[in-house]
């Protein structure tokens, strides 16, 4: 800036000077001496020219710039020896064009592009040409006025450098400026996607277990603030899930929860909050200033789950329990709401009569303590090996032989007594203690029949020993290595054993996986048995497809079989449908004389109950085989 400012004011001055030097001359012709005085101390060189262009006159500072060359020299002579360049076009300069010679035209000319060469240097010149007048107003003279531009055009050059700098330094600024702002996009973008991921399920899109607890902290506090904001937690589990994923494959399973979310979320709206808790469980945030609200729409969600999906190409039905929670001001921490709901969810996944849905009580908490500590005591009765297996005998109705028995889980707990079957083995299946369960009831079943045949009191095929599977074992995928093992390490006979699955276990879930695996069951030894045959979604279709050996009358349908009426017709009818299909047919829960004489002719082919005997020890059992014998040491 100091550059431009000066070479600014160099300009004014020199123009100044130029326009009155003829007028300083004009005034001072007869001053010679004193003149060239004040033109030697210019900081600009002076030079006048006569017509010819031979120069006059060339001051201190002239003299030094021209190093005294073509003084006198006219214009046609200095053509011989001109050495002045036109800079921009890098030639000499015509002699037309030169600024002395437009000024004896009587032109005034001012040019900054001419540059005189000496071998040793190159000055950049600025030139002005001024024609000087006599008292007529003729040409008598003419006069250049010049100087050397070289600091000038290096203050003008390293003013352009800084400015380039300066921008290219703003444009580097402004580029750093820019990735600063893009990078600050992608980190709040990035940002953003992190938070999303976080509360957000991948799977169903809707928000996770960590957005619906914050969501829920908020609530309660909001609530514990003013109690005008009253809510209730709905928590949600789907029905049969596990067994359409097992089935399936995880993809439909997939499948099926995207669809069970876009369901239910079609007649959810804010402020509800719906968010997935993980694998089949939703839960909701409801505002309950309507008290009534909250069941209402879990009555709604629960409507629009029971409607079938289709799943690769399948029509699936699931159902789905719901429990719910009402906030209240004996509440502690917004935690207790999800526990109770939670709690209310599987008190209606055990009650038929609640319809699926279940409020919160006080009861329900304690019977939910009731159910965690006899799930604990479970869990190490199973572990310690606690739980006995009775045996009730199995016998051929036409010859009373003694044919079989059905293995028949008993756990006494030392403070509550004799827990029923149908209460701890509902428990280990919520509880996923099922599987561990399952595997020893089978492996002691498996053991005994082993004790047996090394005691001589059973052969192999003369003897099935009756085991439950329920359907959450039989959908595990390594259930068939389970009974590859136990058979191998207890060296039994698979054809001492008759897995006993639930009508409504495959009817449900009939599929190819099912079909193979009971197969390779059946390939292996394995008799198969449908057990409490009528009592779920009975169907020509899949006794048809299942490769069983038999199936059981449930005990419902034998119990007033002596009397004319619908339970000898369902009885006679099953046993018809059965041999038609080759299979044999146990009856259970044979109690009475006439019972026994009734099935004898609807030509039943097996039966146990109380008539025969109640379920015994292992001892008693042997003591039993002893005394009895099995079909082939009767024979």
């Amino acid at each position: 800036m100091k550059h431009l400012i000066l070479l600014q004011s160099y300009n004014s001055s020199i123009a100044v000077m130029s326009f009155s030097l003829n007028a300083v001359i004009s005034q001072a012709r007869n001053s010679q001496t004193y003149l060239r005085q004040i033109l030697d101390h210019l900081p600009i060189g002076v030079a006048v020219h006569e017509l010819t262009g031979r120069m006059t006159y060339v001051n201190a500072v002239g003299r030094e710039i021209l190093r005294g060359k073509y003084k006198s020299a006219t214009l046609e002579e200095m053509a011989k020896f001109f050495n002045i360049y036109q800079a921009s076009k890098n030639r000499l300069t015509p002699i037309e064009e030169l600024p002395l010679a437009m000024a004896l035209q009587g032109q005034l000319s001012h040019t900054e592009d001419l540059e005189l060469r000496w071998p040793d240097r190159t000055i950049p010149l600025e030139v002005w040409g001024i024609p000087i007048h006599d008292e007529t107003g003729h040409i008598k003279e003419g006069m250049t006025v010049f100087q050397d531009i070289h600091e000038r055009l290096e203050n003008a050059r390293l003013i352009q450098q800084a400015n380039e700098q300066l921008s290219l330094t703003v444009q580097e600024l402004e580029a750093a400026n820019h990735k600063l702002e893009q990078e600050a996009s992608e980190r709040q973008q990035a940002q953003a996607q992190l938070w999303h991921l976080a509360h957000f399920d991948t799977l169903t899109q809707l928000p996770n277990r960590a957005y619906f607890v914050e969501q829920l902290h908020a609530w309660f506090n909001r609530y514990k603030a003013d109690h005008q904001y009253p809510f209730a937690v709905l928590f949600l589990d789907c029905d049969r899930f596990k067994i359409v994923n097992d089935s399936l494959g995880h993809s439909a399973g997939d499948v099926l929860l995207t669809q069970v979310a876009q369901r239910l979320q079609s007649c959810i709206a804010s402020p509800v909050i719906f968010a997935r808790l993980g694998g089949d469980e939703f839960g909701v945030l409801v505002p309950a200033q309507d008290p009534g609200y909250p069941q209402d729409l879990a009555e709604q969600l629960h409507e629009l789950i029971v409607h079938p999906f289709e799943i690769q190409g399948q029509r699936i039905y699931i159902g789905v329990s719901i429990g719910i929670s009402f906030v209240s001001a004996q509440i502690d921490a917004a935690e207790e709401l999800l526990r109770s709901a939670d709690t209310a969810m599987y008190a209606a996944k055990r009650n038929p009569l609640s319809r699926g849905i279940q409020i919160f009580s006080a009861k329900l908490s304690a019977n939910s303590l009731k159910n965690l500590a006899l799930e604990t005591a479970l869990r190490e009765a199973i572990k310690q090996a606690d739980i006995d297996l009775f045996y009730q005998p199995i016998v051929d109705l036409e010859t009373g032989a003694l044919v079989g028995a059905e293995a028949l889980a008993r756990w006494f707990h030392p403070e509550l007594g004799n827990i029923p079957p149908l209460e701890f083995v509902t428990l280990a299946e919520r509880s996923k203690l099922i599987f561990s369960l399952g595997n020893f009831i089978l492996e002691k079943a498996c053991l005994q029949i082993h004790l047996w045949q090394q005691d001589h009191l059973i052969t192999p095929g003369d003897f099935i020993l009756h085991v439950n599977i329920s359907a959450q074992q039989i959908c595990h995928e390594d259930f068939e290595d389970w009974i590859k093992d136990i058979l191998q390490r207890t060296e039994i006979s698979a054809q001492n054993l008759m897995l006993e699955i639930t009508e409504s276990s495959v009817a449900e879930d009939i599929d190819q996986q099912l079909l193979k695996l009971l197969d390779e069951l059946k390939s292996m030894g394995v008799q198969l048995s449908i057990d409490d045959f009528g009592t779920g979604y009975s169907s020509l279709s899949y006794l048809q497809r299942l490769p069983v050996n038999s199936l059981k009358i449930d005990r419902s349908f034998i119990h007033q079989i002596n009397l004319a009426g619908d339970n000898r017709q369902v009885a006679q009818a099953t046993i018809a449908l059965a041999h038609s299909f080759g299979l044999e047919v146990v009856a259970e829960g044979i109690e009475e004389e006439s019972q026994l004489y009734w099935l004898r002719q609807l030509g039943c082919d097996m039966g146990q109950g109380y008539y025969f005997s109640k379920p015994l020890s292992a001892a008693d059992m042997t003591e039993f085989l002893r005394c009895h014998g099995s079909a082939s040491q009767t024979r």
